[in-house]
């Protein structure tokens, strides 16, 4: 196998290893561009909401960011379930039938196989004072403001990040608090009002359990409200880090493994010292440790913009291997690239070898992922054996169709001189039709000039000298006609019967 081959089915070999890992944090990302966009594209689901339309609303920062958050949750939530191999997801709730328009208790719902958990319902609250609402919770009406006891069923009240410990100290004090003064007051036979204590302490200290951090702070959710594309952006990039990172692992395993065996075997057949070979391992393992992170990183990313691009067709191919062989088809069509621009390949040359290495390389992919898989169910040896082996078959097909496309384009080329021939043909044959048509019209001009001498001719027949006049006149309208008729006068045909020997031809 030449050298350029093994090149190519190592990388082949990485991007496959690392497809799962790019399918899965592709589909992370994408929940982001739904909450951007306010679009499942895959489902067609058209959100309540997208944090495009929020940043266009004209309410004050603070209530903008208080709706973006929620959206922000949303994504990630569910990104992080996705990573996870978790099944649950996470809707708002005006985007989940049943629930209605800005429902009373819940913001957020869980959806398991598809239908709402009931159970799982939760609040946001990104408030300035976090403690007065929690009193308020706690207390009802004898809180601070308004009775929001309505919220102790949910299953969880989400707050900012920096919030989160304040509130939860907020909570154990009040109920250590009110504990005491239970204490107290029932020295005092005031059995009622102690209840009324211990009750409330009851329900700080289950609204501590219920306090959730959101996953981010209120000055980053004014920043979705402010600029959406640049904070998706920023999400996107860091879970393609992850996925990065998680390549990178890969990369250097299967790298690392198909050098340490390819020297290996150069040690035993004496091609290298020891020293040569592990300096090989060490650089070639660090080479595939690069490409899984780069592959990965614009593998995941680019599988989110497809899962949720507008075309059919992108989204077909966000299911297949493509995004994360995106990287290893680039890469391996740097040669060719590079030597059209010295001027060692001309351009249809490059567009050659480029087509060849690309469906090589796909093909090699898909041959990794399902042929390698099938013959050896082991994940890294199945998929290098099934990359080995779609690769020579893709060769195969991509020159069969090369040699087909240069049929194809001689054929073009013959189609196109006949074209032309009969092009000109044509000209031709209307040049002659228009000659036929003038030489017609004047022929018949001269037919209906030599008719009407002759119906004249025949209307003075009365005697014998108008008889030789109207002899005239047959003989020159068969001129016309092309004829010559045996007797121009009476006298030629008296003296033609005066002859026994004479005979007619007609």
């Amino acid at each position: 196998m030449k050298k350029e081959d093994k090149d190519t089915l190592r990388k082949i070999a990485i991007g496959a290893g690392s497809t799962e890992t790019v399918n899965r944090y592709g589909s992370a990302s994408a929940e982001h561009l739904k909450a951007l966009r306010g679009i499942d594209q895959e489902s067609g689901q058209i959100l309540d909401r997208s944090l495009r339309r929020v940043a266009e609303y004209g309410s004050d920062i603070n209530q903008r960011a208080g709706f973006s958050a929620e959206l922000v949750k949303t994504a990630k939530d569910n990104a992080k379930n996705i990573i996870d191999g978790k099944d649950v997801r996470v809707a708002r709730t005006e985007d989940v039938p049943g629930f209605g328009k800005n429902h009373p208790i819940a913001d957020h719902v869980e959806l398991k196989g598809g239908k709402a958990d009931l159970a799982s319902i939760s609040q946001m609250k990104f408030v300035n004072h976090p403690e007065n609402m929690i009193d308020s919770i706690a207390k009802g009406e004898g809180g601070k403001g308004r009775d929001l006891s309505r919220y102790m069923d949910n299953k969880a009240i989400d707050l900012p990040s920096e919030q989160v410990d304040q509130v939860k100290a907020y909570c154990r004090e009040q109920a250590e608090s009110l504990r005491n003064q239970a204490k107290a007051v029932e020295s005092l036979g005031k059995s009622d009002l102690a209840k009324k204590f211990r009750r409330e302490a009851d329900n700080y200290e289950k609204l501590e359990e219920k306090i959730r951090d959101s996953g981010f702070g209120r000055e980053e959710a004014r920043n979705y409200s402010r600029n959406p594309e640049w904070e998706t952006a920023k999400d996107i990039a860091g879970i393609s880090h992850s996925a990065g990172i998680q390549g990178a692992q890969i990369g250097a395993v299967i790298g690392g493994s198909i050098s340490l065996a390819v020297n290996a075997f150069s040690l035993i057949y004496g091609e290298k010292d020891f020293e040569d070979a592990a300096i090989s391992v060490i650089a070639d393992t660090g080479k595939a440790s690069a490409l899984g992170y780069t592959g990965a990183f614009v593998g995941s990313a680019a599988k989110a913009y497809m899962q949720q691009s507008g075309s059919e067709a992108a989204r077909a191919l966000a299911k297949t291997a493509l995004p994360a062989l995106a990287v290893s088809a680039c890469i391996s069509m740097g040669a060719s690239i590079y030597a059209f621009a010295d001027g060692s390949l001309s351009a249809s040359q490059l567009f050659e070898q480029m087509g060849g290495t690309l469906s090589n390389t796909l093909a090699s992919s898909m041959g990794a992922t399902l042929a390698g898989q099938i013959l050896i169910p082991v994940p890294v040896l199945g998929a290098l054996v099934g990359g080995l082996v779609a690769s020579t078959l893709s060769g195969m097909f991509y020159q069969a169709f090369s040699e087909s496309g240069k049929r194809a384009d001689l054929a073009r080329q013959r189609y196109q001189e006949i074209k032309k021939q009969c092009d000109e043909i044509q000209v031709i044959a209307d040049a002659y039709r228009q000659h036929l048509e003038i030489t017609i019209q004047e022929k018949l001009s001269v037919l209906q000039e030599g008719q009407g001498q002759l119906v004249k001719a025949l209307q003075r027949l009365d005697d014998s000298a108008n008889a030789d006049v109207f002899a005239q006149s047959i003989n020159d309208f068969a001129a016309l006609l092309g004829k010559q008729l045996a007797f121009c006068s009476r006298a030629e045909y008296d003296d033609f019967m005066a002859h026994n020997d004479s005979t007619l031809k007609i």
